[in-house]
């Protein structure tokens, strides 16, 4: 797999060590292909943003609730709270960036207005 690199040189990994390594490599391509606009922007807006994103920030609001619920440390709730805004900001600068490369259509006009108003508006939920 490109972008893996055993932390060993000339040793082959197996087990749970691989699996989490290919599983990071994974992750840091995702985020690099976001960041670098090579995902298709409606599939970064529509698919990535406003639902996977959404899922997120509502995970998140509901597990403060939770723990404000059991009287739980209000730092404890605000930070579980927080948790999801730099995942947020990412999104959002990721359409802004894609779309100003995409200068074709509706889209990429109205995108990075809707995910500013989506990262503030779900940011408060």
């Amino acid at each position: 797999m490109s972008g893996f690199r055993s932390p060993h040189p000339g040793r082959s990994m197996t087990g749970p060590g691989r699996t989490f390594a290919l599983a990071r490599a994974k992750l840091r391509n995702a985020i690099d292909q976001r960041w670098r606009g090579h995902v298709p922007l409606a599939r970064l807006l529509f698919v990535d943003m406003l639902v996977w994103g959404t899922i997120l920030n509502l995970t998140t609001t509901g597990a403060s609730l939770i723990l404000l619920a059991y009287d739980a440390p209000i730092w404890a709730v605000i930070a579980v709270w927080l948790s999801s805004w730099p995942c947020n900001a990412f999104l959002c600068l990721s359409v802004w960036r894609t779309a100003d490369r995409a200068k074709r259509g509706v889209l990429p006009v109205l995108a990075g207005p809707l995910a500013t108003i989506w990262a503030l508006g779900i940011s408060v939920v």
